[in-house]
């Protein structure tokens, strides 16, 4: 059997290869599964793998990463798909982040796949799809979850780009603690990532809440958070919201999309969004120059006040 597992959501397509390799395992053994390294064998090899005949084993279980990252290996696997013995249970992976293939539900090795074996598709999860499988999660992990600390713990890991993977480690740590666990637990074991934090203070910056700002800056500031760190990723929010203000098709995590587009909708619309945005490109390029000419406590205290009087 071949297996393709695609799409944006990693972490549902390493469970899914997980799935596959413990089913194999316990039919076969362990013995018999082998990761494909085309960087470290080498394509010619990596083909001779899947297409030969072992003779030591009946059954072999083969798995490829990033399988999409070349356009010729994934041209040349067309013709391989057809000549993989019946014996081996053949896994090819694609990674969205890393992939070079163009139009691939069109290409002829997809369709040669679907032909062939199994095409599955892993697409991002919802918000509220994330918060349900997280119940569930928590639930068959004997985790006493309450809805506070649901509803705190996805707020601490909205628009990490891998959240359930996050969420799943996350709940690993929480196994051990005494339940239920509340929401102060939350707060107390759960620091949300630079990425979600930087977002938060961008969102209050938006609505103009100063003293939230100064908060969730100070705790920034006490893990010694690197201020051209910080800044950058501002910038790089920044330019997402003015996409999302444009109505540009730019790659963000769904939650941060929602957030940006109810952001300019308070606003009062796209110009006036616009307009802030500008102002904040401004004082951001004004302050980032400044940093570059300071040490690194001016440099922190430069973007602290730039940044409470955005807001």
């Amino acid at each position: 059997m071949i297996y393709f597992l695609y799409g944006d959501n990693q972490f549902q397509i390493r469970r899914r290869l997980s799935e596959l390799k413990d089913a194999f395992g316990k039919e076969y053994g362990t013995d018999n599964i082998t990761k494909l390294d085309i960087a470290e064998m080498g394509w010619d090899k990596v083909a001779n793998y899947l297409v030969g005949v072992s003779l030591f084993t009946q059954n072999e279980f083969l798995y490829l990463e990033e399988a999409t990252n070349d356009s010729v290996v994934w041209r040349d696997l067309e013709e391989i798909i057809s000549r993989i013995p019946d014996e081996k249970e053949v896994v090819l992976i694609d990674d969205s982040s890393t992939r070079t293939v163009k139009n691939l539900a069109q290409t002829r090795t997809f369709k040669a796949i679907k032909a062939a074996g199994k095409v599955e598709k892993y697409d991002q999860l919802k918000s509220y799809e994330i918060k349900r499988w997280l119940d569930e999660a928590a639930r068959c992990a004997g985790i006493k979850l309450d809805a506070a600390a649901s509803q705190r713990l996805m707020a601490a890991t909205n628009g990490s780009d891998d959240q359930q993977n996050r969420l799943a480690m996350i709940l690993k740590v929480l196994k051990f603690l005494p339940q239920p666990i509340t929401a102060e637990q939350i707060d107390l074991y759960v620091e949300p990532d630079l990425e979600t934090a930087t977002f938060d203070i961008f969102k209050q910056i938006v609505q103009g809440n100063k003293s939230k700002v100064s908060v969730l800056l100070k705790r920034q500031t006490e893990h010694d958070v690197d201020p051209n760190q910080l800044i950058g990723i501002l910038a790089s929010q920044l330019i997402n919201f003015v996409a999302v203000i444009a109505g540009a098709n730019t790659k963000m995590h769904p939650f941060q999309r929602q957030q940006m587009q109810e952001m300019i909708r308070d606003m009062g619309g796209s110009q006036k969004a616009l307009a802030w945005a500008k102002k904040v490109t401004k004082k951001l390029a004004a302050t980032d120059a400044k940093m570059k000419r300071s040490s690194g406590e001016d440099a922190s205290q430069y973007l602290v006040d730039a940044i409470l009087f955005l807001a």
